[in-house]
């Protein structure tokens, strides 16, 4: 049956975390900084 690969998890959890540091770093507009936002 259908469902997501490994490598698919991967990049899902690696565009996660990228997104998660722009957040945690200030960098989108309209959004403060973290001051402590762990990675998963």
């Amino acid at each position: 049956s259908g469902g997501l690969s490994c490598q698919d998890k991967q990049t899902i959890l690696d565009e996660h975390n990228r997104l998660r540091q722009l957040v945690a770093l200030g960098q989108i507009h309209g959004q403060p900084s973290a001051a402590n936002m762990m990675e998963m």
